[in-house]
C-alpha cells in the first residue's frame, strides 16, 4: 500500500462519519470507473479477490441503499432511530470497503491466522476507530439539533442533511481528484468538531446548578428537585424550543406547562424522549399528564396563543408566498408542535400529508387578492383543530389517570 493510497484510504474513511453507505457507492464507482475518469488521480486498486465491491450486483445494492439513507435522514423520525445504531454500521462499511481497497494486502489480512496483526490490518481497525468516533460525535452533534427543533419545524436537520450529503458527494469526488488537499481539510474539520463538542459538554455542564438540599446537579428550569424532591427557589423560564432563558420564573404554575410544551418534565425539566402522552420521566418517574383534567388545562393554554398567531398570520398573509411559509412555520412551532411531539408516527404520518396537501392549495389561493390574506390564519386555524383533535383522541385511547404529578405546583391555574 502506497502513500497516496493510505491517505485516499483515511480521506474516503472521514466520510463514513455521516452517510454509511453513499460514501462506499461513490467510491466504488471511482474504483470501477477511474481509468476513464479526466484528472483522476486515484490509486485505488480492486483484485480479483474483491472484485465483488465494483460488481454489477454491489453497485446497484450500495445505490439503492444510498437513496434509502438520504431520504430516511430528511425524516427526523426515522433519523431518531438511525442515529443510535448506525455508527457500528458504518463502522462495518468502512473496514469492507477499506479492505477491498488495500489491494492484494486485503487478501492477505483476511487469510493471516498465525502471523499476528498487521499493519494493513492495524489501519483498517484505526479507520473503523476513526469512523466510529467520529460518528459518536456526529450523534452528540445531532442531539443538540433535535433538542432545539425535534419535529425539524424550523428545518434546521433538513438543512444539516442535505450538507451532509453535499459534503459526503463533492468530498470523495475531491480526494480523487486533490488528496493531499481534502486530508488537510479533514484534519481542520476533524479538529473543528472536537473543539465543538468540548464546548457544548463545558456549555451544558456549566448551566446545570446546585440543589441546595442535596447539593446534586440539577437543571436550572427544574421545580424540584430529581434525587430530593426539594423545591427549587428561583427556577429559570424555558423558551419555546425547550432552552433555558436567563429571566426567573415569575409564575411557577404557569411554568408546568412550559415544560410540558417544550417536551420536558413538568417537576424537574428532564427532557421527554418518547413520542407519546402516557409516559414517565427517566430522572424522577413524573408523567407529563396525569389525567384528563390536566390533558384539558394544557390544552387551554396552547389555546390562549392561538389569537396571537391567528393576528400575525393575518398580517403576513398581505406578502404573497413568503407569508404563508412564515406563518406555517410560526403555527408549527408555536400551536402544532405542542401536541405533535406527543403523538406517535404511525398517528402523524396520515396527518402530515393531508395538511401538506391542504397547505398547497391555500398557497395556490394566497396569491389570490382579498382571499390571500385571510389564507394563512384559515389554514393555521384548520390544521391547529385537526391537532388538537388527534391529541384529545389519543389521551382518551390512552386512559389518563386522573391526578397530576404536580397538583402543588398548578393549582388555581385556569388558562
Amino acid at each position: 500500500m502506497t502513500i497516496q493510497q493510505a491517505i485516499q484510504i483515511f480521506c474516503n474513511n472521514a466520510f463514513f462519519a455521516s452517510r454509511a453507505f453513499l460514501p462506499a457507492f461513490i467510491t466504488a464507482l471511482f474504483a470501477r470507473y477511474s481509468p476513464s475518469i479526466p484528472f483522476s488521480n486515484t490509486s485505488l486498486s480492486i483484485t480479483p479477490a474483491t472484485e465483488w465491491f465494483i460488481g454489477d450486483t454491489c453497485l446497484v445494492s450500495l445505490g439503492i441503499l444510498s437513496m434509502l439513507e438520504i431520504i430516511g435522514d430528511k425524516l427526523p423520525s426515522i433519523k431518531q432511530v438511525m442515529v443510535v445504531f448506525d455508527k457500528y454500521l458504518k463502522s462495518g462499511m468502512a473496514i469492507a470497503t477499506t479492505f477491498a481497497l488495500l489491494g492484494p494486502e486485503s487478501v492477505a489480512i483476511i487469510n493471516t491466522t498465525h502471523a499476528g496483526i498487521s499493519f494493513y490490518q492495524y489501519w483498517g481497525i484505526f479507520c473503523a476507530g476513526m469512523v466510529l468516533l467520529l460518528a459518536k460525535i456526529r450523534a452528540g452533534l445531532f442531539d443538540i439539533l433535535f433538542e432545539m427543533d425535534d419535529e425539524d419545524s424550523l428545518g434546521i436537520n433538513s438543512i444539516f442533511s442535505f450538507f451532509e450529503d453535499i459534503w459526503v458527494i463533492i468530498g470523495i469526488v475531491l480526494v480523487v481528484l486533490v488528496p493531499i488537499v481534502v486530508f488537510i481539510l479533514i484534519c481542520i474539520a476533524f479538529g473543528a468538531v472536537y473543539l465543538i463538542e468540548k464546548y457544548n459538554e463545558k456549555k451544558e455542564k456549566k448551566s446545570l446548578i446546585t440543589c441546595a438540599s442535596c447539593k446534586e446537579k440539577i437543571h436550572p428550569s427544574a421545580l424540584s428537585c430529581q434525587y430530593c424532591q426539594a423545591i427549587v427557589e428561583n427556577p429559570l423560564q424555558v423558551g419555546i424550543l425547550g432552552k433555558i432563558q436567563d429571566k426567573l420564573v415569575s409564575d411557577r404554575k404557569e411554568h408546568v406547562f412550559e415544560l410540558v410544551r417544550a417536551k420536558r418534565c413538568s417537576s424537574c425539566a428532564t427532557r421527554l424522549t418518547k413520542k407519546k402522552i402516557k409516559q414517565t420521566c427517566s430522572a424522577c418517574n413524573k408523567p407529563p399528564f396525569g389525567g384528563m383534567n390536566e390533558v384539558k388545562e394544557y390544552i387551554g393554554y396552547v389555546n390562549s396563543k392561538v389569537p396571537g398567531i391567528v393576528v400575525v398570520s393575518t398580517l403576513l398573509g398581505l406578502i404573497p408566498i413568503i407569508g404563508m411559509v412564515l406563518s406555517v412555520v410560526i403555527s408549527r412551532i408555536i400551536l402544532i408542535r405542542p401536541y405533535k411531539q406527543y403523538l406517535s408516527a404511525r398517528k402523524r404520518v396520515f396527518s402530515k400529508w393531508f395538511l401538506r396537501f391542504l397547505g398547497f392549495i391555500f398557497t395556490v389561493l394566497q396569491v389570490i387578492p382579498l382571499i390571500g390574506a385571510i389564507s394563512p390564519p384559515i389554514f393555521i386555524y384548520i390544521s391547529y383543530r385537526h391537532w388538537k383533535k388527534t391529541f384529545i383522541k389519543d389521551a382518551e385511547t390512552r386512559k389518563l389517570n386522573d391526578g397530576f404529578a404536580n397538583t402543588s405546583q398548578i393549582t388555581d391555574f385556569h388558562p
